[in-house]
């Protein structure tokens, strides 16, 4: 009878063959064949790469994968879980300092720690999974593809002036994007400005009067109806409201996630809000 869950875990490396001690192995010559994802968008770009079948675990939030157990959480998984898939190779979002990482790795496991910011980074995310997992060839492709797709974005737009565009993310309290999240981004490379693109950090909660305040020529909520927003007393003065330039109906987590299905979201971007952009 093993007394502790660590003792339990170490066991299970053990017989699976896997270190159970000391820093993480060095990547194998040979492509690794049990994957495991911690992290939505690292799934999303192992099947893109077509690596689902290698795939053996993934978190609870991942979108399912056939035959791949669900492990918990990416800051609470299950590490007897983990143990039990014995993958040779583990990505996630956390940093190498998360208590999970250095836990996987002490025991044996390669952990990839991958958290891109930028639509750029998530290209050369794509190129890390590819080198870690023996399909360079295949994330070389597809990073050239997503660097055109970004190149391309944008370009009808380098004449006109930057429409301001106020994004709603949250409403009781307010809450909105700043410098450092993918949607300011996003708007930067359709050619629009974010009219909240001096905040100090990434999402922030704002009031209502600096909303109006700063006029946004559009808004894109994601927590709000065009006919809500519209009913706001104060806001009917907004250049937004007063020209109908409300879209409510976007897919939020098509601006979330930092794989490839952020470039889709991009592009989707651009072509929703493109007749309310032109038209300034």
């Amino acid at each position: 009878m093993y007394r502790t869950a660590s003792a339990l875990l170490a066991a299970i490396l053990c017989a699976a063959g896997v270190s159970c001690g000391g820093p993480a192995p060095p990547a194998s010559a040979d492509p690794p064949r049990r994957l495991l994802s911690l992290a939505p968008s690292h799934t999303e770009t192992l099947i893109e790469l077509g690596l689902g079948e290698r795939i053996v675990g993934i978190s609870d939030f991942c979108p399912e994968v056939p035959g791949a157990v669900r492990v918990g959480g990416a800051h609470g998984a299950s590490l007897e879980s983990i143990a039990r898939l014995a993958p040779d190779r583990v990505f996630s979002l956390q940093s190498a300092e998360a208590p999970t990482v250095r836990r996987l790795r002490s025991l044996g496991i390669r952990v990839v720690s991958l958290d891109p910011q930028s639509f750029e980074a998530v290209v050369e995310a794509v190129e890390t999974i590819g080198r870690e997992t023996g399909a360079e060839e295949r994330a070389a492709h597809l990073a050239t593809q997503l660097r055109a797709r970004m190149a391309r974005v944008g370009r009808s737009s380098e004449k006109r002036d930057r429409a301001s565009v106020y994004v709603e993310l949250q409403t009781s309290p307010l809450w909105t994007v700043g410098p450092g999240s993918f949607v300011d981004e996003a708007l930067a490379r359709i050619g629009a400005r974010n009219v909240f693109d001096d905040l100090s950090q990434p999402y922030s909660q704002v009031s209502a009067e600096a909303v109006v305040a700063r006029a946004p020529e559009v808004i894109l909520s994601f927590a709000s109806s065009a006919e809500e927003i519209r009913g706001r007393p104060a806001w009917k003065r907004v250049p937004a409201v007063a020209r109908d330039a409300v879209v409510d109906d976007f897919p939020a987590e098509a601006l979330l996630h930092a794989s490839p299905r952020l470039f889709d979201g991009l592009e989707e971007l651009e072509r929703r809000l493109e007749p309310y952009l032109a038209a300034q």
